[in-house]
C-alpha cells in the first residue's frame, strides 16, 4: 500500500475550510454570518493548525529529498493557507468586537 503524504490531505483541509469561510460570509463585516462566532474561529484556527503541520511535515520531507518539486508546491500551498486562515481568523474577531 503506498503511503499519502500528510501535505496533500492538509491542503484539502485548508482549501476546504477556506472555502467554507468564504461561503459563509465569515470575512464580510456587512454580511450577517450563517454560523455562529466561536464555530467560526474555530473553524480558522483548525484550518491554521492543519495547514501548518502539512507545512512543516512536507518541509521536513523535502529536505530530506529535494528532487520533489511537487511537494515543494504543496509546503507553499499549505504555507499560503496557514497565513490566509490565520488572518481569517483575526479578521473575524475584528469584525465581531467592532460591530
Amino acid at each position: 500500500m503506498k503511503k499519502f503524504p500528510f501535505p496533500w490531505v492538509a491542503t484539502g483541509i485548508g482549501l476546504t475550510v477556506a472555502m467554507a469561510l468564504l461561503r459563509i460570509g465569515a470575512l464580510n463585516p456587512n454580511v450577517e454570518p450563517a454560523l455562529p462566532l466561536l464555530t467560526m474561529l474555530f473553524m480558522a484556527e483548525f484550518g491554521f493548525l492543519v495547514s501548518l503541520a502539512g507545512a512543516v511535515s512536507g518541509a521536513r520531507t523535502w529536505f530530506a529529498q529535494r528532487d520533489n518539486f511537487i511537494l515543494l508546491g504543496l509546503v507553499l500551498a499549505c504555507v499560503v493557507l496557514a497565513g490566509g486562515l490565520f488572518w481569517a481568523g483575526l479578521s473575524i474577531w475584528r469584525n465581531s468586537v467592532m460591530s
